[in-house]
């Protein structure tokens, strides 16, 4: 009888290898790196995302800012029917919010405040704009029929900052011309 001795051969030293792919390390260093490379891009991200909210807040304030100038040069008066004469539309900024009010001379020829309807004199930066705000009040006053701001001289600087890091400045001068 004869026996077949062979030695027995580790498959993976002696044969071509039959698997392709990757190794554990090099996926590793390609999660690690796609990580890295998407944490810097989300940030920038972010970034980009508040600068962008702060100018359209900036817009915003602008906006209405011209409504009031626009109401001052028409002579708009509000709906109260104790305005008689009216002076001057009133811009005034302070925290999360800004205000237009009429300042207006009644029959009596006192000067008081009055109200438009509350979509024109009433907003809140902080509904649209989370973390917007004015730092400081300020009061911008467009008197009617085109004569101009009212103690404007030097213009009028009204500041909005996000969160305490980015702000952007809005200036009136004493003509009404807003920058």
């Amino acid at each position: 009888m004869y026996v077949c001795q062979y030695k027995k051969k580790s498959h993976f030293l002696n044969t071509p290898r039959l698997l392709k792919g990757f190794t554990l390390i090099e996926l590793l260093i390609v999660i690690v790196t796609m990580f890295l490379v998407f944490t810097a891009g989300y940030a920038n991200l972010r970034g980009y995302q508040r600068r962008k909210r702060l100018d359209a807040a900036t817009v915003k304030v602008k906006s209405a800012l011209r409504l009031a100038q626009e109401m001052a040069l028409s002579g708009k008066k509000p709906p109260d029917a104790a305005c008689i004469n009216l002076n001057s539309i009133r811009f005034r900024s302070a925290g999360p919010s800004y205000i237009i009010r009429a300042e207006c001379f009644d029959s009596t020829g006192d000067l008081f405040l009055a109200d438009y309807n509350p979509e024109i004199r009433f907003n809140f930066l902080n509904s649209e704009f989370t973390g917007v705000t004015f730092p400081t009040t300020s009061v911008v006053a467009f008197q009617s029929l085109g004569r101009g701001v009212i103690n404007a001289t030097p213009p009028i600087v009204i500041t909005l900052i996000l969160a305490g890091e980015d702000n952007r400045t809005i200036t009136v001068t004493s003509g009404g011309e807003i920058n």
